[in-house]
């Protein structure tokens, strides 16, 4: 391995949402632990460059404005002193466990962080949604010479439509090494290039159930609980009490939700970092839970999950095929498991077989340069 190689890695390291952040730093520790000078890519878009993108390429009105919205909300309704530290320890996990480059806010800025780079490596994440198309985290700004590699990036949507479709072939045609986090997203990529791309591992699969339980904070309670993990979904809060009440146990709740869900306040956790949030999840009893990530570090630490799914399927925005393609791949579908997942030795078998091969994809793709 030529460990004097500088490689970029572009992911969302601004969304405060822990499995964004989680997913991050875990790709970051996995390329890093391939040799090579290894940083995160500060990518932080000004206004200006999300409102261009909105109008050029006819991004989601209803997206743009729900943003707009959640932030309003922050400001005006949230308990901003909570909400600030809650921020403040996501940043300093992200700050303080990668290397990072200056930010960057406009095309033009990523082209100057990045120049000397002899890798670029963009995922994982829905980096790659068409909803809020950003050819950024494509690579577009890359110059030829530079290595491309994409890796376990998500769509997100069952399917592309529309202008976008041709834009996003064009792009995806330029990378030397092209994995997907999903297999929609494999045939996505085979329907628009021909091309086909491997299937890859949500990045904090990569890293061993030791090291997060390094990076662990143990939470400072005595009694069992369920961890109950809100993204959107009005059904979480209801299956967890219920779990919890059949089997003695309180409940600990963390609601992204910006809705009341009849949790009191002595089961809300407002401002836990990365690491307590890993914490949580690894001493709970069980967790219910609409998110993906919670899903996966669930399966991590050996928890029952009980996996609600926050869209309909005949929706255009639907991301449900993230937890149908992990569940297909461990060999628990949805329809018959209906979200309750045990973590048995066959899914560990079947899961530590797709984290080998993914992990063996990700050291190839970074191998020597010739």
């Amino acid at each position: 391995m030529n460990d004097n190689r500088k490689i970029g890695i572009l992911t969302w390291t601004r969304y405060w949402n822990y499995g964004t952040l989680l997913q991050a730093y875990a790709i970051y520790t996995a390329v890093r632990e391939q040799g090579g000078d290894t940083c995160l890519i500060d990518y932080a878009p000004s206004s200006k460059t999300k409102l261009c993108n909105q109008i050029r390429y006819l991004n989601s009105p209803s997206l743009y404005f729900g943003k707009i919205r959640s932030t309003l909300y922050d400001r005006l309704i949230a308990d901003r002193s909570l909400l600030a530290s809650k921020r403040e320890k996501m940043r300093h996990f992200i700050e303080n466990r990668t290397a990072m480059t200056a930010t960057a806010s406009t095309p033009e800025e990523l082209r100057t962080v990045t120049d000397g780079f002899d890798v670029l490596l963009c995922g994982s994440d829905q980096i790659w949604t068409p909803v809020s198309f950003n050819p950024s985290y494509y690579l577009n700004f890359a110059p030829d010479s530079v290595r491309k590699i994409a890796y376990a990036p998500s769509f997100g949507v069952n399917r592309i439509t529309g202008a976008k479709k041709k834009r996003i072939a064009t792009l995806i045609s330029r990378f030397d090494f092209l994995s997907v986090r999903e297999e929609q997203g494999r045939k996505i990529v085979r329907e628009l290039t021909g091309k086909d791309a491997f299937v890859a591992a949500d990045p904090v699969l990569l890293l061993p159930r030791e090291h997060w339980e390094s990076v662990a904070v143990k939470p400072q309670m005595t009694e069992p609980y369920v961890f109950c993990y809100i993204l959107q979904s009005e059904k979480v809060y209801p299956l967890a009490k219920e779990y919890a009440q059949e089997n003695g146990l309180t409940v600990r709740v963390i609601n992204e939700s910006r809705k009341e869900t009849g949790a009191s306040h002595e089961e809300m956790i407002a401002d836990a970092s990365p690491e307590e949030f890993v914490g949580l999840i690894r001493s709970s009893e069980a967790v219910v839970t609409d998110s993906y990530h919670g899903l996966l570090f669930s399966l991590l630490f050996h928890k029952p999950v009980k996996i609600v799914r926050r869209f309909s399927d005949r929706s255009v925005y639907s991301q449900n095929s993230r937890i149908d393609s992990i569940l297909h791949i461990i060999g628990k579908e949805y329809a018959v498991t209906d979200g309750w997942i045990n973590s048995d030795s066959s899914v560990q078998s079947s899961l530590d077989k797709f984290v080998k091969e993914s992990g063996a994809w990700l050291a190839s793709s970074l191998g020597d340069f010739h």
